[in-house]
């Protein structure tokens, strides 16, 4: 019996600035056709990963991330080349001048993840 081939995904990895644009630039993925998540555990990627695969509709993949999970900068690099051994992967670092991100974090008054209390600081 043959083992059926593992199918190459199109996949994204969207990270960057918190307030640059993450989710607006994962929006648009989604409108395009790529099924997206957002804040998916790097620990999860690989399995989420060969889920899609079993999946024939699925064909283009984008993640958001950053530094909200723990282990992220740990995690990241290896988690990449893994998925580089078998996909096709894109990686785009979204940023914003300070001044902009200062404006997107008081406009919606959310705090920024890294929880300093000087936005400065913490951009």
């Amino acid at each position: 019996m043959k083992t059926p081939k593992t199918r190459r995904l199109f996949t994204v990895i969207l990270t960057g600035l918190s307030g640059a644009g993450k989710s607006v630039a994962l929006n648009a993925l989604e409108d395009s056709g790529f099924f997206c998540v957002d804040n998916l555990p790097t620990s999860l990627i690989k399995s989420f990963v060969d889920l899609c695969c079993k999946t024939p509709s699925i064909t283009r993949i984008a993640f958001g991330m950053d530094v909200r999970e723990r282990k992220f900068l740990a995690d990241f690099s290896g988690t990449v080349l893994a998925l580089k051994k078998k996909h096709r992967v894109e990686i785009i670092f979204l940023e914003a001048a300070e001044n902009v991100l200062i404006r997107r974090f008081k406009e919606t008054r959310r705090p920024h993840p890294l929880g300093f209390k000087d936005l400065r600081k913490a951009i």
